[in-house]
């Protein structure tokens, strides 16, 4: 059976560095993985409640003009 690896804490700090650095370098999350040791699943979450490194879609509303 293979050993797990010790779970890693990351401050508020770093895990909005690790963001910025994924969104600036045009990362996917398993390049995330690879250079961080993020897992995708975290590094989603991470996005989710911090909302970096993401580009904003604006929701397509039809507009009826009368």
């Amino acid at each position: 059976m293979a050993a797990r690896k010790k779970r890693t804490r990351y401050s508020e700090a770093e895990r909005k560095k690790i963001l910025e650095a994924a969104a600036s370098g045009g990362l996917t999350a398993e390049a995330v993985k690879k250079q961080f040791g993020v897992t995708p699943v975290t590094y989603y979450s991470w996005r989710k409640k911090y909302g970096v490194g993401r580009k904003r879609r604006g929701r397509r509303t039809s507009c009826a003009t009368s």
